[in-house]
């Protein structure tokens, strides 16, 4: 057991419903958009999905008229909504129609 290595050893995670609250309260303030709260997470967040975004319109599977941020707040949507476990199912859907969305042609409906 010496070494203080960390194999066989899994970080402590908040379970159950108190778990789910305190993980929706934490990105309800990262997505904030006060600047003292999670703006530089934000943008993290935002610059990783962007990669993705610009890779998939270089492949022509997504659509280039939806902005990192929308799909952003989608995801944190989904996050919010159906982020425990026993909400595995439900995640699954709404993320699907997440990427329908972000796959089918071009209908954008107003301004970015």
């Amino acid at each position: 057991m010496g070494g203080g290595g960390a194999e066989g050893h899994r970080p402590r995670t908040a379970t159950g419903e108190a778990g789910r609250v305190a993980s929706a309260d934490t990105l309800k303030t990262l997505l904030q958009d006060d600047e003292r709260f999670g703006s530089q997470t934000r943008e993290q967040l935002t610059g990783a999905i962007e990669e993705f975004r610009v890779a998939g319109i270089g492949q022509g599977v997504i659509r280039p008229d939806v902005p990192s941020a929308d799909i952003l707040m989608s995801l944190a949507g989904v996050t919010l909504v159906a982020g425990a476990a026993p909400q595995r199912a439900q995640a699954e859907r709404l993320l699907d129609l997440l990427m329908d969305g972000l796959t089918r042609p071009h209908v954008w409906r107003g301004p970015c």
